[in-house]
């Protein structure tokens, strides 16, 4: 599933090129489904983009009626708490292509009250010397440990480990800018 519509054509394209079923057009809040997989992951974000926490109370509840019995959820979200204490504003980066040069831009915007945390990504492309220029803003939940492990058991799910990093080989400490988590289906 992938809810953007740029990023779902970009999805869909590539499932389609190497022989896979193209993503359903939807988000957390459109799964629908009761005992049908045996892993639901979330990686790079998508579960952070749950702003409220009755949006991700419902979203774990959807998931964990979608999965079979003994079926996993695999979460990774940024770990704000660490970001906030580390943050140093973006730089810009640029890169050619055999298009001409591309600069992305981005800038943060942080709700305290809501604990939102909103990137926007300014996007340009120089080519021939015309200047083409695109923005996106992603807007994610700055949740914590605590408050998505509760979320998760109220859910019903068991056994939650965490890992904090991609080259995690056992349950770790969160203490990075990442928040990766597991847990089952009961």
């Amino acid at each position: 599933m992938e809810p953007d519509e740029d990023f779902h054509e970009a999805a869909e394209l590539a499932a389609l090129d190497n022989g896979y079923a193209a993503p359903i057009r939807g988000g957390f809040l459109e799964i629908d489904a009761s005992d049908s997989f045996k892993l639901v992951t979330a990686i790079n974000d998508p579960f952070a983009h749950m702003l409220t926490g009755d949006d991700k109370a419902d979203a774990l509840c959807r998931v964990y009626r979608a999965l079979k019995p003994g079926g996993a959820v695999f979460l990774d979200v940024p770990n704000f708490l660490w970001i906030l204490k580390n943050y140093r504003a973006p730089e810009p980066m640029r890169t050619s292509t055999a298009d001409g040069t591309v600069t992305l831009r981005r800038e943060h915007h942080i709700d305290f009250h809501s604990a939102v945390f909103t990137t926007i990504e300014h996007y340009e492309l120089v080519r021939d010397g015309k200047s083409e220029r695109t923005s996106k803003a992603h807007a994610y939940s700055m949740s914590t440990l605590p408050q998505i492990a509760f979320h998760v058991k109220q859910a019903g799910f068991v056994e939650l480990e965490t890992y904090g990093s991609w080259d995690a080989r056992g349950v770790e400490r969160i203490d990075g800018p990442r928040m990766m988590m597991s847990a089952i289906r009961s």
